[in-house]
């Protein structure tokens, strides 16, 4: 561990604060990134998947009804009295058949002129007879006739049928007997106009590049709305397309993932009842992932920018250290090489401004203790002199006491000197000591500070949560209110079905009424006219009926895209409140390891003490030496006063004086090596 610190402390603190602000950036930042752009991009898929294959199979739904509403059509005229009729039409007369044929025309008239999809209607009776109605050139032959008798014992059954004007058709075909005698009468065959069931899904939005179609069970395109694209009567473009519709019905499943020219896609089918055709969607994964792309790209840019603001605010910190660090270095080394002139200028209020000012206050105590010494070695030069001269008279007698006093005076400067250099160095670890106690303190100040700012970011994320929770209520209230409304559309859709079969059973009886009074002959002229008004009215109520089911189905598309919504809001505000209980699981952590580092910096501080207390005993054991050292030298200044009654001369002083004078020159010279 110390050899890592140790490496650590071999970068610069500027780069050391840099990398923090940058790791502690970028590592969260791309964790909630990954886990972001994952949730949503699944939950999309999903979603979109769910909703695909529902939408699928209302247009099934809703092609089979279009279906259904055609074979009623045609059940109920070949249950028609005309159309009944036609059992006799072989032993009637050319004038009868022109009547009867002419009743059918009208009836299929009356019947089809407001049905546009309607391209044509024909009737070929067992007797070959052929009425039709619409296109001219509908030709029915014994294979339409087979396919109508092999269909009408499965059940309805309807194919596409290639026109000779090479528009695409659906024939509909169904044998009709006698309702007396059981005996088949004919075959009643419709065609259909192809945009009759593509229009139900025309307008149907999927999704950019999605598309809707119609194959059937050898993979023939026989419906489509963008026909230009998927072309209608011929094999979808992706062979395996039909072989994977096939496979995955046997598993229940009614969606799919499968490459379609070289791009993924999803498909969601539905097969038809009753019919060996399939309603397609597809939708490409490009779309599925747009706005999960999106998102990648917009967290990519936050964190971005917030890179670029971690580097902002720690070149701002780490400038704000470094600077004052800088200029401390500066001033130490020009006061190493005698430059006492310095003074270091910081108007801040922090720590870095308390070692400047007491950087000041050394130097300032240094430079007058080189005053002293200045003053002093003047002193000593003249002094010197003076004793040269009185030590020259007595230097041949005490010649061997001074050498003695030299030597003991040497062993005692010595001493006193090692004391004196021991309490400067205690001075300079006394005053390191109590720099760090006062950096503890101020850590714990930041530590205390810290704390309390992860206890209001907790209470955020707490009122945030709540917030979340409120808006989840409102939303499942809304979905609940949507889907009562949608049911509500449901009923009213019923009863005006209902309608609608009241105003086609009215039609009938209408129908049935005009009849009978032109059997009348002139006492029935009046019931004509009244049953002439009942058909009207019927009409009428049938387009009002048809009118008002146009609108609730609008109401009901609008009430599902709003349900749609609201599940997506209800899905994002879910995760929201999932990254909210992350986000105060984090302060948690937080507020735990805080705790922690605050009960360690108590305990180094605890030990600070303890080397303070340390220090204090030391120095007072130095200082104890420096007493005796210089009660020593006392006892060397008494020896030597009692030395001098036996001196005459001080030779040897001269000598002293000499070096003492060399010395004063020396400390001089050294000295003005500072400048004041």
């Amino acid at each position: 561990m110390i050899f890592k610190f140790k490496s650590i402390r071999s970068i610069s603190i500027q780069k050391r604060l840099l990398s923090a602000f940058i790791i502690l950036t970028i590592i969260p930042m791309t964790v909630v990134g990954f886990l972001s752009y994952k949730k949503s991009s699944d939950a999309i898929q999903n979603k979109i998947n769910t909703y695909s294959v529902q939408l699928i199979e209302e247009i099934s739904g809703n092609i089979k009804k279009d279906v259904e509403k055609i074979e009623n059509i045609i059940t109920e005229l070949s249950l028609s009295n005309e159309i009944q009729e036609l059992e006799k039409i072989s032993e009637m007369s050319d004038a009868d058949r022109m009547i009867a044929t002419y009743h059918i025309n009208d009836v299929l008239i009356k019947k089809f002129s407001n049905m546009n999809y309607i391209k044509g209607f024909g009737l070929k009776t067992s007797a070959d007879d052929l009425i039709y109605y619409g296109e001219e050139n509908l030709v029915f032959d014994d294979d339409y006739a087979k396919l109508a008798e092999l269909y009408n014992e499965a059940g309805t059954e309807f194919l596409l049928l290639p026109h000779n004007n090479n528009e695409n058709m659906f024939l509909l075909c169904k044998n009709f007997s006698s309702i007396s005698s059981g005996k088949t009468i004919g075959t009643l065959l419709a065609i259909i106009d192809e945009a009759y069931f593509s229009g139900s899904y025309r307008d149907i939005n999927i999704g950019d590049g999605g598309e809707i179609f119609i194959l059937d069970s050898d993979g023939v395109v026989v419906s489509s709305r963008s026909a230009d694209i998927i072309h209608i009567s011929k094999p979808y473009y992706e062979n395996s397309m039909i072989e994977r519709l096939k496979q995955v019905e046997t598993d229940s499943i009614q969606s799919f993932k499968i490459t379609i020219q070289d791009s993924e896609h999803m498909v969601a089918f539905s097969k038809i009842e009753k019919t060996n055709y399939y309603v397609v969607g597809t939708i490409p994964f490009s779309y599925l992932n747009a706005e999960t792309n999106e998102l990648i790209s917009q967290i990519l840019l936050i964190g971005i920018l917030c890179i670029i603001l971690a580097l902002i605010i720690s070149v701002v910190v780490t400038k704000s250290i470094s600077s004052p660090l800088n200029n401390l270095v500066n001033l130490m080394k020009k006061a190493k090489n005698g430059d006492l002139r310095i003074k270091a200028i910081d108007q801040t209020k922090d720590e870095l401004s308390v070692v400047l000012g007491t950087f000041n206050d050394m130097v300032e105590n240094i430079k007058s203790l080189i005053l002293k010494v200045q003053n002093s070695s003047v002193e000593v030069l003249n002094n010197s002199d003076k004793i040269s001269s009185s030590s020259i008279r007595s230097y041949q007698v005490s010649e061997q006491i001074s050498m003695t006093i030299q030597d003991l005076a040497q062993g005692i400067s010595q001493q006193a000197g090692g004391a004196s250099d021991g309490a400067a160095q205690m001075n300079v670890l006394s005053e390191n000591i109590n720099t760090v106690g006062d950096n503890m303190k101020v850590i714990l100040d930041v530590i205390t500070n810290t704390e309390q700012l992860s206890r209001d970011a907790l209470a955020s994320v707490n009122t945030l949560n709540n917030k979340a929770v409120e808006t989840r209520n409102v939303t499942n209230k809304i979905v609940v209110d949507i889907n009562e409304l949608n049911t509500d559309m449901k009923e009213i859709r019923k009863i005006v079905k209902v309608i609608v079969d009241i105003a086609e059973q009215t039609n009938l009886l209408s129908l049935n009424a005009s009849i009978e009074a032109a059997r009348a002959g002139e006492a029935g002229k009046g019931f004509e006219v009244v049953a002439g008004e009942v058909k009207k009215l019927a009409d009428q109520s049938k387009e009002a009926s048809f009118g008002i089911n146009n609108i609730i189905n609008n109401i009901q598309r609008k009430t599902d895209s709003t349900a749609t919504i609201a599940n997506s809001a209800k899905d994002i505000i879910s995760d929201q409140m999932y990254a909210v209980e992350n986000t105060h699981a984090a302060f948690d952590s937080i507020m735990k390891a805080m705790d922690d580092i605050s009960n360690q910096m108590l305990k180094v501080q605890s030990s600070v003490q303890g080397i303070l207390t340390a220090k204090k005993y030391t120095v007072d054991s130095i200082e104890h030496i420096a007493t005796i050292s210089e009660e020593a030298a006392a006892t060397v200044e008494e020896i030597s006063a009692n030395t001098e009654e036996q001196m005459f001369t001080y030779k040897d002083f001269v000598n002293l004086s000499k070096n003492l004078n060399d010395m004063a020159h020396e400390l001089s010279n050294a000295i003005n090596i500072f400048n004041i």
